[in-house]
């Protein structure tokens, strides 16, 4: 379950399908049912044909057995980790292009061409 989690925590769509049917079906199932609802919205967000009717069918059934007051906390967690993972996906991208920024500059300076030019 521990690199299930990673992997849907990457944003792996049908990850987190298959690890909001964990919850939803283990032993302590009932205690897990939001934290369930969560993953399936997140994992409907993203998926198409087949794997999005599964987590449909998933968050459908779980949805019956919860107040609509869980289900606001499943939804409202769902947009707190979309906008958290997007800002992580958002600063990784930066970081990327800083730095090649930075390895273009390093080799721009090493290159044949800079070494022949003088000031």
């Amino acid at each position: 379950m521990k690199w299930l989690l990673c992997a849907a925590e990457q944003g792996l769509p049908r990850a987190q399908t298959r690890l909001a049917e964990l919850y939803a079906e283990g032993p302590d199932a009932p205690l897990h049912y939001v934290k369930a609802c969560q993953w399936f919205i997140l994992a409907m967000t993203s998926l198409h044909g087949f794997h999005f009717e599964r987590a449909q069918a998933g968050y459908d059934r779980l949805s019956a057995l919860l107040t609509s007051a869980q289900l606001a906390t499943a939804a409202a967690r769902a947009k707190t980790w979309q906008r958290r993972w997007r800002q992580s996906a958002a600063l990784k991208a930066a970081k990327i292009l800083e730095n090649d920024a930075l390895k273009s500059r390093r080799r721009g300076a090493h290159s044949p061409a800079a070494i022949g030019k003088t000031s």
